[in-house]
This record gives C-alpha cells, structure tokens and sequence, in this order.
C-alpha cells in the first residue's frame, strides 16, 4: 500500500517560529520530489494539548491516510525526516530530542528516567515525544479515545505522549528513537540548542 501522509500539529497560539516554518516547507518540498503522497495537513490552535492531540487524530482517522506526523511547533528537522521515518518501517518512530530545561537529557522511560547516548540507528525505548514523529494508522485503530489524556490523580507528571506511549505499548506497539535524526527544540527567547551526540 502506498503510504498516505497526515501532518498534524497542536499549536499553542497564534504566532509561528520561521525556524519550525521553514522545516515543514523544506520537508514538504522534498518529500513531494521523493513522491511521497501528503495529503493533508491538520492543526488545532490554542487548545490543551491532549485535547488537540485528540481531535487531530480523530480527524486523521476520518481519512484514508495511512500515517500521521506529528510535529511541535517549537521543533525544527531536516527535510528527509520523512522519508527516513518511512524507509524504517516502524509502528511508532520519533526523531532524538532533548528537552527544554536540560539539554543533555532525552526522556525515554517512565518516572523521569533518561538515557545520554543513543545509536545512529534505530533504538526501542518506553516513551517518545511528539515533536517530530511517525506512527502508523493501526496503532490508533487499535486504541480508544482519549488516546491522549492527563490520569487523574497524575498532578501533571504524566503528559499525554506519555500516556499515549502506556496505552500503545500495552496494546503491542513498541516506540522507536532513530538515532538518524537529532532535531532541535527551540524555547523563548528562541533558541535552536546544539544537542548531545550520537554514541558510536
């Protein structure tokens, strides 16, 4: 089946960054000469982030799209990104990023765990974020809505990736980190961080 591309993005106001404009220009641009069919492109302005996460991805699946893509607004990638994301095959795929208040951790488990190296290639862990990531139609088949929610009770430690990361792994869907790709998380005053590189 010839992939069918849903981008998707939660945006927190009205304002754009031209670094995370630019990205999804050059991407779309390149995925286009590669051939890759995007057919559409969802977003949700000004709204909780579970709640737009939520009404993406129903919307995404009122279409015959076969993945979708998320990408942060306050994240800048290389045009290939979709193009590798698509060649490696994987349920659930997201680029290496470090978070805003520490740019030497990468969370990718549960209870504030991180890891400092990675492999150029692909590297299962329990939680990905959604600043630039790829995750088949199956896997939201599979699950019920609230794909994406705080728990009750959670006093915000659990943001919606990771809830959707918990439901996804219970249901069979194990999320990858693609060493390939390192991407940069921009924070006010807008700033594009170098990050930690790859092991060897």
């Amino acid at each position: 089946m010839t992939p069918k591309i849903y981008l998707a993005t939660p945006f927190l106001g009205y304002v754009v960054s031209t670094y995370f404009l630019k990205s999804v220009t050059e991407m779309i641009r390149y995925s286009t000469k590669k051939g890759i069919n995007i057919e559409r492109y969802g977003s949700v302005e000004r709204c909780a982030v579970h709640w737009a996460r939520n009404a993406l991805t129903e919307d995404f699946l009122k279409t015959d799209c076969t993945h979708i893509f998320w990408m942060d607004d306050d994240h800048v990638f290389n045009p290939e990104i979709l193009e590798d994301f698509l060649e490696v095959d994987k349920d659930i795929v997201s680029a290496v990023y470090c978070e805003k208040r520490d740019r030497s951790l990468i969370n990718t488990d549960m209870n504030d765990s991180y890891i400092t190296e990675y492999s150029h290639g692909l590297t299962p862990v329990k939680v990905v974020g959604f600043g630039a990531l790829l995750v088949k139609r199956i896997v939201f088949e599979q699950l019920k809505m609230p794909y994406f929610e705080y728990p009750e009770g959670n006093n915000w430690k659990v943001t919606e990736d990771v809830s959707f990361c918990i439901k996804a792994l219970k249901a069979g869907y194990q999320p990858y980190i693609y060493g390939k790709h390192v991407i940069g998380h921009e924070a006010p005053p807008t700033a594009v961080y170098p990050f930690i590189k790859p092991s060897d």
